[in-house]
C-alpha cells in the first residue's frame, strides 16, 4: 500500500471445545485468562480487514468508512460490513491500540488512523471481536515498527512473533489469541497454539439467518456462568482432570 499506511486482515474462528468463565488473573498477567482450555477452527474468509496509517499528531482516530481492499483476494460472495459500534465499543477499541503502543514501547511520535470493516455480520454468534482484535493488534504492531518490512517477513516465519501478538489481542478480546494460527487452535492459560491434525482440509459454511445482534454478549455471558448452581461441580471436574 501507500507509505505510511497498510492493509492487514484476521480471521474469525469458532470454538469446538468452549471456554466458559473468565479466571480473576493477577495484573501481570494482564486479563482475559479462559478458567478451562478451549479448541477452536480457523475461519479465514470471515475475517476482518483494518487498514492502517500514521498521522502527524498523538492519539488514534476510528475513521469511518471501508478499507481499500484491492489489493486482497477476498471470494466474490464476500462483501465488507463497516461495524456499527457503540461508543462503548469504539472506546474499547482504541484503548486497546494505546494498550498494544504502550507495551511495544511505542507510546508516542506519530498518530494512528484506522479504518475496519467485517466480512460476515457482527454480534452474530460468529467470533467478530476475535477477528477485529487479532487484526487491529497485528496493525498497530505493523504500523508501529521501525521495518514494516522485516515485521512483515517475521510476521510470516517467527512462531514467537505470532504468540506474543497473541498475548497482546488476548487483551482486548480472550479469543482473539486463537486467531493467530491455525486451522486448529489450542487456548489454555496464557498462550494459544496450533494443533497438529491428521483430518483432510475441511470446509466450512455458515448460514445466516439473522444479522441482528445477539441478546447476551459473551462476556456477559462468561459473567453469568459462574452464578449457576452448577458452576461449582463443573469447576471441581475441570480441576480434577488437572491433577491426572
Amino acid at each position: 500500500m501507500k507509505k505510511n499506511r497498510w492493509l492487514v486482515r484476521a480471521p474469525s474462528n469458532i470454538a469446538l471445545i468452549k471456554y466458559m468463565g473468565k479466571k480473576d488473573a493477577p495484573a501481570d498477567l494482564g486479563a482475559n485468562l479462559p478458567e478451562n482450555a478451549s479448541l477452536s477452527m480457523t475461519l479465514d474468509n470471515l475475517c476482518t480487514f483494518v487498514e492502517i496509517q500514521r498521522t502527524e499528531g498523538e492519539g488514534t482516530v476510528l475513521l469511518p468508512g471501508l478499507p481499500d481492499i484491492s489489493s486482497a483476494a477476498l471470494p466474490p460472495q464476500y462483501s465488507l460490513r463497516e461495524p456499527d459500534l457503540s461508543a462503548k465499543g469504539r472506546e474499547k477499541v482504541l484503548r486497546h491500540v494505546e494498550r498494544v503502543r504502550s507495551e511495544l514501547g511505542v507510546a508516542g511520535g506519530f498518530g494512528l488512523a484506522l479504518k475496519t470493516a467485517n466480512t460476515f455480520p457482527e454480534a452474530s454468534g460468529i467470533a467478530s471481536s476475535a477477528s477485529s482484535f487479532a487484526a487491529i493488534t497485528l496493525a498497530t504492531a505493523l504500523a508501529c515498527s521501525e521495518d514494516p518490512a522485516a515485521f512483515e517477513s517475521a510476521w510470516l516465519s517467527d512462531p514467537k512473533l505470532r504468540r506474543t501478538l497473541a498475548r497482546l489481542s488476548r487483551k482486548g478480546s480472550g479469543s482473539s489469541c486463537r486467531s493467530f494460527e491455525g486451522p486448529f487452535v489450542e487456548w489454555e492459560g496464557e498462550d494459544a497454539y496450533p494443533v497438529a491434525s491428521g483430518l483432510p482440509e475441511l470446509a466450512h459454511f455458515v448460514i445466516l439467518i439473522s444479522s441482528e445482534s445477539k441478546a447476551v454478549s459473551s462476556s456477559e455471558a462468561h459473567a453469568r456462568v459462574k452464578s449457576s448452581p452448577l458452576w461449582p461441580a463443573r469447576a471441581e471436574r475441570r480441576a480434577s482432570r488437572e491433577d491426572r
